[in-house]
């Protein structure tokens, strides 16, 4: 550096000798002033290169071995998540109705949030109703008792039953016998009787029409009216002539024949008994072809098409006869067990239809399923439904989300208790428990991880996390400064930060008071940090408050949370910088009685990163010598601080200067 400014004053010279040569006196003086600046500066560049900077003592801190609570804990990130959220939609679609509430409104469970169209609903419930009904009474007619009208029907429909069989039978055997002499005498005596019928009524024809002839011939002569025609051909008389004559024969007068009126009658008289002579005539004619049918028949063998018809007409009523019997004997002895299980069954199945339409009916409304707040609402009335149609979230079931290294999760069990620092939430720590462990990996970027779910711990069970909890922050200066804070004075935050003031150093206070103590809030324990030396003991702190669910926080946000794994009770134990180790044997370094700095040798055990535990070479209350070099800062007088347990208080801000955020639960500090 030297050199180099050298080099710089050379060129500056001829620099200035260029300008001032016409003055040899003043180069001169120029030369001499830039001589004396190139000389200082190289003074001070050697000061600065090649002169030894002076050396600064180390700093020496004594700390005490202490006994007590180790915790071991997880350093972790974690999210704030909805524990209870629901997207809610219909069961059905329809056109919706009614929407009762709006973003931000407050519910209670079974509390109606919107509606849809149920006219279709309604009718299928009243269908299922109907239906339910006549099944119930289908049942109750099933296991009812006869009644004397049901038993008297059953009885006549087997009489009914056995004379239709007694008549298919006969005649199956008069088929199947053939005729016998009887029959062909009988059916003898028919033809005759129907031969002389057909006789009289031919002879009854002929004296019939001869006294309409005759009638219609005294008609004729002595009468002379129109519309009338005679003649034979004219017989038997049309409609409109006995129509005609009808008239005549009420008709009287001077000028009308007193004869006409029973001419007419006679007329037709004689008309109608020929007209009905000729009926029977043919009637007798169609008796005797039928009973010479008959007797034709009883001639004749049985034809094998009628013998069938009769055989299956005696199967027919003897099943008739069967099923009246069966009927009657069933009535008589009421329903099976089969049958009225059958029956129930079908009351059942139609029960179970009609609370289905009620279900659907109730569908048709749509409810909060748990008291929280509406976070969205997606349907208008007048429009069809949307899915989801309305979103709700229970703002005091708020989880968080963590996320667990491979190698910390064999370490992670559920019941554990931490604490978690929200960064929207600063002052306000939220005591978590973790609910659920995941083995399902997640690799990202070949990075596996595993998720874990905690639960935020209000109201009573807050008093369970409160022993546990104070001791982790007993233990872990680390964390204790994490949750509260170091203050100038007594350290107060959640649960206590790590005092380092004068006075004795103590945890913050429980509530909203602080208990007896110097300069610090109740549930001190151990010894504070003061030039005094050891600590005065806190009292009881008072009860404080438990929290609003507005303190919590609101899902998405970001927290680091702080775990307690696992806890060693009544164990020796230094700062981790008090311990050093040399060819894989630890030491400490103590004063010996004449004062000298000496070396002792200690087995140690496990750490929580911030404190070890000592298991042989050291006492209780033991001084130890924590020696910090200090290079390039000036010498400083090294002020003897005496550091211990850090106070715990479970509870609200603690009082002191430089206090930190209040608790999130209060009640006595931990002893």
């Amino acid at each position: 550096m030297a050199a180099t400014e050298a080099r710089s004053a050379e060129r500056a010279i001829a620099d200035i000798d260029a300008l001032v040569r016409p003055s040899r006196l003043r180069r001169a003086a120029w030369l001499a002033a830039i001589l004396g600046v190139v000389g200082a500066a190289g003074y001070f560049g050697y000061r600065q290169w090649f002169t030894a900077a002076p050396v600064v003592p180390p700093t020496i801190t004594e700390v005490q071995v202490t006994r007590g609570p180790l915790a071991s804990t997880l350093s972790t990130s974690g999210t704030a998540a909805a524990g209870q959220s629901a997207a809610l939609a219909f069961a059905a679609s329809g056109r919706v109705t009614g929407v009762s509430v709006r973003v931000g409104d407050t519910v209670t469970a079974g509390q109606e949030l919107a509606r849809i169209e149920d006219r279709d609903a309604r009718r299928k419930l009243d269908t299922a109703e109907l239906n339910l009904s006549s099944a119930r009474t289908k049942l109750a007619q099933l296991t009812a008792p006869a009644t004397s009208s049901e038993v008297q029907s059953a009885a006549q429909a087997i009489v009914g039953a056995e004379a239709q069989l007694a008549g298919a039978r006969a005649s199956l055997d008069k088929l199947t016998r053939g005729a016998e002499s009887v029959d062909l005498v009988a059916s003898d005596v028919a033809v005759q009787q129907a031969r002389g019928n057909v006789e009289t009524a031919e002879l009854n024809v002929k004296n019939t029409y001869g006294l309409l002839l005759a009638a219609q011939n005294v008609m004729c002569t002595n009468h002379a009216i129109s519309g009338i025609r005679c003649g034979p051909d004219n017989l038997p008389l049309a409609p409109e002539a006995i129509e005609r004559l009808g008239f005549f024969t009420g008709v009287t007068g001077a000028d009308v024949s007193p004869t006409l009126p029973g001419n007419a009658r006679d007329l037709i008289s004689a008309n109608n008994a020929y007209v009905q002579a000729t009926v029977n005539l043919d009637g007798a004619k169609a008796s005797l072809a039928n009973a010479e049918a008959k007797r034709v028949d009883l001639d004749r063998a049985a034809d094998p098409l009628d013998v069938s018809q009769a055989q299956a007409s005696v199967s027919s009523a003897e099943a008739s006869l069967g099923s009246a019997r069966a009927k009657q004997q069933e009535l008589q002895a009421g329903p099976t067990s089969f049958e009225i299980q059958l029956q129930q069954e079908a009351v059942r199945s139609a029960e179970i239809a009609l609370q289905q339409a009620r279900d659907a009916l109730d569908d048709t409304v749509l409810r909060a399923p748990f008291d929280g707040s509406v976070s969205a609402v997606a349907i208008n009335v007048g429009a069809q439904s949307a899915s989801p149609a309305i979103t709700i979230n229970n703002p005091g079931a708020i989880r968080v989300d963590l996320t667990i290294s491979e190698s910390d999760l064999p370490n992670l069990k559920a019941g554990q208790y931490g604490l978690a620092l929200f960064d929207a939430l600063a002052g306000r720590p939220v005591v978590v428990r973790i609910r659920g462990i995941s083995t399902l990996p997640t690799v990202s970027q070949g990075v596996v991880t595993y998720p874990v779910q905690a639960e935020i711990v209000t109201g009573d069970a807050l008093r369970e996390a409160r022993d546990q909890l104070g001791t982790l922050f007993q233990g872990n200066a680390a964390v204790a400064r994490q949750a509260g804070g170091t203050g100038a004075g007594a350290g107060a935050g959640a649960f206590g930060g790590a005092g380092a003031g004068a006075g004795a150093g103590a945890g913050a206070g429980a509530g909203a008071g602080a208990g007896a103590g110097a300069g610090a809030g109740a549930g001190a324990r151990g010894q504070g940090a003061a030039a005094a030396g050891q600590g005065a003991q806190g009292g009881q702190g008072a009860q404080g408050a438990t929290p609003d669910l507005s303190a919590l926080p609101a899902p998405g946000m970001n927290a680091t949370v702080t775990l307690l794994l696992s806890v060693q009770e009544n164990v020796l134990q230094l700062p981790n910088s008090a311990i050093k180790r040399e060819n894989r044997q630890s030491y400490v370094t103590i004063r010996n009685t004449e004062g000298a700095e000496e070396r002792v040798p200690v087995t140690v055990g496990s750490t929580n990163g911030t404190n070890t535990i000592i298991t042989q070479g050291l006492e209780e209350g033991q001084t130890v010598l924590i020696i910090t070099a200090a290079p390039g800062a000036a010498a400083t007088a090294a002020a003897k601080t005496t550091t211990g347990n850090q106070a715990i208080g479970v509870g609200g801000a603690g009082a002191g200067a430089g206090a930190g955020p209040a608790g999130p639960f209060g009640g006595g500090g931990v002893r």
